[in-house]
């Protein structure tokens, strides 16, 4: 071989390796395959007939060429009821999707479930699946369906009793027309969305047992954080509105969480008996869980936590609280007032006060406990009437009461609460250093004999303050 060829053979071999690397550097890679956020998508239960929230999965190309994906789908064609969003594109299938190197792109998946015509959740799954240079690869997508009686704008004009046999989901309001019962079993679960409101011209009687409540609470039922669930965020709903001629309203083993307020008791006779709180919780508020205006009210072995401003305001009324907890570690929402407020008027600068008579306000075997350095504060007029006292109770507040209103009360103690608000959650169970352990009446105690957890206090050498009983090695 002369040395011409010899050239010309050596030219044409550096071209065949140049097409080589260009194919390799800029065309198609031909045996990769894409990598995945995840392999399973698992949504938190739906209600059946409404839309979920939506979720993301981001689809990356590791190399340094670019990927084809010639399709992407879902595995039922979407008869399964979820969505699939490419690039802004929603369809059961796309192809021919190209991938710049080191790139990547989201896919945004969405499901409405079907009816599923049964009582209990049902499992639904399909798959996304990908085609990319002859591999296919596969993401599990998987959501509970639960069926649900929708109400939009519901009024109860009669007597009426609610079942546990589906979750009620509430549009707009559900109002108890003047002269109305309406009666809640036990394990009847109420979802209230965005803004939904109870409104009571008549009457509530809500009937739970210790472990089957009755359960007031927003339609959200996915989480907000990994381990929180957004049921327990506040404002999800509005609350719950008692008129001022809406008496003998019961709720005895009853949750009431995430509103705006938990109930409004508005102005009423005091001849009357407007509200009986037993054995029930009322939880995370945005304003307050409990806000009585001149009403008859009686709570027992009851929670109530956790508000932006006033956990418990007593405008006037006649009042009593036994074995409470009334606590406030507020995060999610900024606070701004004591957990306890108590008052007889309301005045404005230029405007003559209205009065509201604070007939009684008893506090006895409780705990009125929180975040700040004061958490009672009060409103008195002397010219009004304002009988108040606290009785064996665990108080965070800066100025001890005077003795006039308060007897046999701790001030500024720990009460050791499980949590206040480690990642959000909370437990105002108490533990073993508690300082409200083994100090209340027993007298007190033998009325309400156990506690919110069921537990037994008169089994010891004397009862716990506040709504759980202390149940530790001896």
């Amino acid at each position: 071989m002369n040395l011409m060829s010899r050239l010309l053979s050596s030219c044409l071999l550096v071209l065949f390796f140049f097409a080589v690397s260009c194919t390799r550097e800029y065309g198609f890679e031909h045996q990769g395959m894409l990598r995945l956020s995840t392999d399973t998508l698992s949504f938190d239960t739906i209600f059946s007939n409404v839309g979920s929230t939506t979720a993301r999965i981001k689809v990356y190309n590791p190399y340094k060429q670019k990927l084809l994906i010639s399709e992407i789908g879902l595995k039922t064609g979407g008869n399964s009821g979820f969505r699939l969003s490419v690039d802004g594109l929603t369809s059961s299938s796309c192809s021919d999707l190209e991938l710049p190197p080191r790139d990547s792109l989201y896919l945004f998946v969405e499901i409405t479930a079907a009816l599923q015509g049964v009582a209990d959740p049902v499992l639904i799954e399909d798959a996304v699946y990908f085609i990319t240079n002859g591999h296919r690869q596969e993401i599990a997508l998987q959501a509970y369906a639960q069926d649900a009686l929708v109400w939009r704008g519901k009024r109860i004009e009669q007597d009426t009793l609610l079942k546990a046999e589906l979750p009620y989901l509430i549009y707009d309001s559900l109002v108890i027309d003047s002269g109305a019962v309406l009666s809640v079993d036990p394990g009847v679960r109420l979802h209230f969305h965005d803004r939904a409101v109870v409104v009571s011209y008549g009457s509530i009687k809500a009937k739970g047992e210790l472990n089957n409540p009755v359960i007031f609470r927003g339609d959200r039922l996915d989480k907000l954080f990994v381990d929180f669930p957004y049921e327990y965020y506040p404002g999800q709903w509005y609350g719950i509105y008692l008129d001022k001629e809406s008496y003998g309203n019961e709720f005895d083993w009853v949750e009431i969480r995430g509103a705006y307020y938990g109930i409004i008791a508005d102005s009423s006779s005091l001849e009357q008996r407007k509200l009986e709180i037993n054995n029930s919780v009322i939880f995370n508020m945005v304003y307050s869980n409990l806000y009585s205006i001149h009403s008859n009210i009686r709570v027992n072995n009851s929670l109530l936590a956790n508000s932006g401003s006033y956990t418990l305001l007593l405008l006037g009324g006649d009042a009593e609280f036994v074995h409470c907890t009334i606590a406030n570690y507020q995060r999610l929402v900024s606070r701004d007032g004591p957990a306890l407020a108590l008052a007889n008027f309301l005045g404005e600068e230029g405007k003559a006060s209205i009065y509201y008579p604070l007939q009684k306000a008893d506090f006895v075997n409780s705990i009125i406990y929180g975040s700040q350095l004061d958490e009672i504060g009060l409103g008195i007029a002397e010219e009004s009437t304002h009988a108040f006292f606290f009785r064996n109770c665990l108080i965070r507040n800066s100025v001890e009461l005077a003795a006039e209103y308060a007897e046999a009360c701790i001030y500024n103690e720990d009460p050791a609460f499980m949590s206040t608000g480690k990642d959000y959650l909370y437990n105002f169970r108490i533990d073993s250093t508690s300082a409200a352990i083994d100090k209340g009446l027993d007298s007190v105690a033998l009325t309400i004999p156990f506690d919110l957890d069921g537990n037994s206090r008169t089994s010891d050498i004397a009862p716990d303050l506040g709504a759980f009983e202390w149940h530790g090695l001896e």
